[in-house]
């Protein structure tokens, strides 16, 4: 099982979203950030986000 995680940079992008479940049903462990949201808030920990990015087998950008 890989870790992959999905950093997307607008909302619910319908492709990104069917990749996050093809691999979730191949027994991945999928992990979402959403950088639209985060870049909301003037306050944002992005130390989380370089964590989740070291913690992944794959990176995705969307």
């Amino acid at each position: 099982m890989r870790r992959i995680l999905h950093i997307t940079t607008r909302e619910e992008d319908a492709l990104a979203r069917s990749m996050r479940g093809l691999q979730t049903e191949a027994g991945h462990d999928v992990v979402c950030i959403d950088l639209s949201v985060v870049a909301l808030d003037t306050e944002a920990d992005y130390s989380v986000l370089v964590e989740e990015i070291f913690k992944a087998d794959s990176v995705q950008v969307w």
